[in-house]
């Protein structure tokens, strides 16, 4: 009977033993949204937003990182569900909270694992003004399509290479303003 479940835990282990069914990473990340309300005009997640500077944009830096559990791993395609997050840094700039689904494909030959995934959650736009000391802070569902290349360094260890996604900000409310986004990240994943 001991042999049989010890048997079964093995074989449950295996593939995270091949450094597959998990990933966590670490980035940074670069966010720029477009049509982003300013001057003070702050909108929430729900309603009408009549922004005074409706076509503004934000950029920021800071750190991002998450988790992806693949449901599906073997030796040429992963197939699983991806948190993810950024952070915004400075003055301006956007946070974002995702989750979504993300495939990826081994390529042999080159050692590339490119990937794309849909993801949905949450963006925050902050915009402080130079020579202001209001920021304006704005609310968001949003919905993002990325899609990225990582290389392998070391058996458990990828450099994510370059990962940008392009995004749009969702409301329930068809007269509110809704920013797009456009996000570049590079950073290290580590593969369990």
């Amino acid at each position: 009977m001991h042999k049989l479940v010890l048997a079964t835990l093995a074989l449950g282990f295996t593939p995270l033993l091949h450094g597959q069914a998990a990933e966590v990473y670490g980035t940074f990340t670069e966010v720029h949204g477009n049509n982003v309300p300013g001057n003070g005009t702050a909108c929430p997640p729900e309603g009408v937003c009549t922004p005074t500077n409706p076509n503004g944009s934000v950029n920021g830096l800071g750190p991002g990182g998450g988790l992806t559990l693949n449901f599906v791993h073997n030796s040429g395609f992963t197939f699983g569900v991806d948190f993810r997050g950024s952070k915004h840094v400075a003055g301006n700039g956007a946070d974002t909270g995702l989750l979504g689904l993300k495939l990826g494909v081994q390529v042999p030959l080159l050692h590339l694992r490119p990937y794309i995934q849909g993801s949905g959650g949450y963006l925050g736009t902050y915009e402080a003004p130079s020579g202001s000391s209001t920021k304006t802070v704005n609310h968001y569902y949003a919905a993002e399509i990325l899609g990225g290349v990582d290389y392998p360094i070391l058996p458990r260890i990828d450099i994510r290479v370059l990962e940008v996604g392009v995004g749009h900000a969702l409301n329930t409310n068809a007269s509110a303003t809704r920013p797009t986004f456009v996000t570049a990240s590079t950073g290290v994943a580590f593969r369990f």
